[in-house]
């Protein structure tokens, strides 16, 4: 995805209670000015304002959109996102949130020890840290952490390294001679944002397929 497109959707406020709305909202919007465009910029901000207005969206968002349109891509911003698929803003969704979550959260896990203790605490501090930026987000961070539930210290302190979270590794207690964390290929952890936009998607539908059943 375009880094301004994704900018845009930043914006917006997105999360997993109004993506929806909004993007029907957007789509709505661009199908009516296709049959009528506006012929200036203060006449297509007014229009968009009137129109979200209307919808019952907040206008300070509004307003931080406009004038994000207005140093990038103009009116024609408004017709880019209409025509992203659900699925497309679904991944930008969680992806962003995840970023908030490390940023917003990630230098709590510093004290981390390493013990069973510290690492059920970090652990679901660190869920209700997601949770309460998107459910969408906690999925994420469970499937990122659940699977190192019975693990050793090591192979949790090389998971959390590799999310990006600032643990002290020099805790951890070695697992090979030389002193290197010894964990296998098939249990290193990606870093969320190295994440393809087709990887996030796949995620995204594993999620919702789990839900529904």
């Amino acid at each position: 995805m375009d880094e301004t497109i994704s900018g845009a959707l930043d914006t917006l406020d997105l999360n997993s209670d109004n993506t929806a709305y909004w993007l029907a909202t957007l789509r709505g919007f661009e199908e009516a000015e296709r049959s009528e465009p506006a012929q200036d910029w203060d006449t297509f901000v007014q229009r968009f304002t009137d129109w979200t207005g209307q919808a019952g969206l907040p206008a300070d968002v509004v307003h931080r959109f406009t004038e994000y349109a207005a140093q990038t891509h103009g009116a024609e911003l408004v017709g880019y996102l209409a025509a992203l698929t659900d699925e497309q803003v679904a991944a930008h969704c969680v992806q962003s949130g995840w970023v908030r979550l490390i940023a917003g959260h990630g230098a709590d896990w510093a004290g981390y020890d390493g013990s069973q203790p510290h690492w059920e605490y970090f652990r679901d501090r660190f869920y209700l840290q997601a949770n309460d930026i998107d459910p969408q987000v906690y999925r994420v961070a469970y499937e990122q952490l659940s699977p190192y539930d019975t693990a050793v210290p090591a192979e949790r302190y090389h998971a959390l390294v590799g999310l990006g979270l600032p643990v002290d590794v020099s805790a951890a207690e070695p697992v090979s001679p030389e002193g290197e964390f010894d964990v296998p290929a098939a249990q290193e952890a990606a870093s969320f944002d190295e994440l393809s936009v087709e990887e996030v998607e796949e995620m995204i539908l594993r999620y919702a397929a789990a839900a529904a059943s």
